[in-house]
């Protein structure tokens, strides 16, 4: 049932979605043909709790026995094995956190799907921690939160440290993810992740074979610059960069992202820094974000203030071809940054994502469709013919959960 209005500009179509099965097969797939709609970008708004043993306050109950926080040294247990992460996906509190984690996973069936002209029961998730100054903290969580969605996943160990060490010196990943972000070398705490990235390091071509066979690849939050640097050399895409787009465009790989995962897919401006206050008082900089905690350290650079919002005129990744993404949206205030950032940069379109929420884009016969499930909403400004920022941000053109949008709108033509 699909019910039609046009709201301050859109038409925006409410729809009744059907929830997956149990088993996670979405009952809109037609496995008999290539589907006629297909979704490929999952963009979360960042904060997707789950009940882990670190996580216990998204627990219904008792937490599951494992890690418990970040360890600053190694922890085995009575075999001598590294003490993981547990994720229990059941007895998680949010509701909206696991139907996200599941939509993705019955996204990554339907390209694999696509390439194959076969169904799969657990679809291959490649998990890209990268964005994260440690990226080896983040993966039990990833692998755990997927296995029980329904996929099969795998953690890809590359980041921008790698990317520099690709045909060098891979013994010196450590060395270069500190002089990155200055985070002391993890590898002692973390022995098996490590080993698996140096190997992986030296054998570059696993990097292509992987991005080959996965269905599904998906962007930790974090820091964006850190996502972008995993795959660009400044301005510079590294070669299987390519492969990754090839295979989003032929519709055979679906791409998900939360927070810094999803700012970074901008190819418009992407935004690196700031806050709404500063945004709008101070205008948007195109130049590198201020070190963290630099008022307290004196080390904010010349011009620069610590919130000041700065942005990368290259773009992101350039894999949502549509404006400008900002993440954690409503409970960060955001509208007034990214207001002041489209009419800075020029760009006419920005999507605002809340947090616990995403935003879907589909493929349709003829043209794109967008929707929006989880807990809040997507919020669309329109910047042309806008010079005040402020008044801008007062105009947004709420996608809320449940309802879709066909794109481009009419009057965008």
């Amino acid at each position: 049932m699909k019910i039609q209005a046009w709201v301050r500009g859109f038409w925006i179509t409410c729809v009744a979605l059907a929830s997956s099965s149990a088993n996670g097969f979405s009952p809109a797939i037609n496995m008999d043909a290539p589907p006629q709609t297909q979704e490929l970008l999952l963009l979360a708004g960042g904060a997707l709790p789950l009940c882990s043993s670190i996580n216990t306050k998204a627990c219904t109950g008792t937490p599951p026995i494992g890690r418990r926080d970040a360890p600053d040294k190694f922890i085995s247990d009575a075999n001598g094995q590294r003490v993981l992460e547990v994720v229990d996906f059941n007895a998680s509190k949010s509701a909206d956190s696991k139907a996200i984690y599941r939509q993705f996973v019955v996204m990554a069936r339907t390209a694999h799907f696509v390439r194959t002209g076969k169904m799969v029961q657990r679809p291959r998730i490649g998990i890209l921690t990268s964005a994260a100054s440690d990226p080896f903290d983040p993966v039990d969580f990833y692998l755990g939160a997927f296995k029980h969605a329904g996929a099969e996943p795998q953690w890809l160990p590359l980041d921008p440290a790698v990317r520099i060490s690709f045909g060098s010196d891979c013994s010196k990943i450590a060395s270069a993810r500190s002089a990155l972000t200055g985070e002391p070398d993890r590898s002692d705490v973390y022995p098996d992740l490590a080993k698996t990235q140096r190997n992986f390091c030296v054998d570059r071509a696993q990097l292509s074979k992987t991005l080959a066979d996965l269905d599904g690849l998906f962007f930790n939050g974090g820091d964006q610059s850190l996502s972008k640097a995993t795959w660009f050399d400044g301005t510079k895409p590294i070669a299987e960069f390519a492969l990754l787009q090839a295979r989003l465009k032929a519709q055979t790989l679906a791409i998900g992202g939360t927070s810094a995962g999803t700012a970074v897919m901008s190819q418009a401006a992407m935004i690196t820094n700031g806050t709404s206050a500063l945004a709008l008082t101070r205008g948007a900089q195109a130049r590198l974000p201020p070190p963290l905690d630099c008022t307290r350290k004196r080390s904010c650079p010349e011009g620069l203030l610590e919130d000041d919002l700065t942005y990368e005129a290259s773009g992101g990744l350039g894999l949502f071809t549509f404006g400008i993404l900002d993440t954690h949206f409503a409970a960060r205030s955001r509208q007034g940054r990214l207001a002041r950032l489209l009419i800075d940069s020029k760009t006419r379109y920005g999507f605002g994502v809340d947090e616990t929420t995403a935003l879907i884009v589909a493929t349709v016969r003829g043209g794109v469709r967008l929707r929006t499930i989880g807990a809040g909403s997507v919020w669309i400004f329109d910047s042309r013919g806008a010079q005040d920022a402020a008044k801008l941000s007062k105009q947004a053109h709420l996608l809320n959960a449940g309802t879709t949008l066909a794109w481009p709108p009419d009057d965008s033509q």
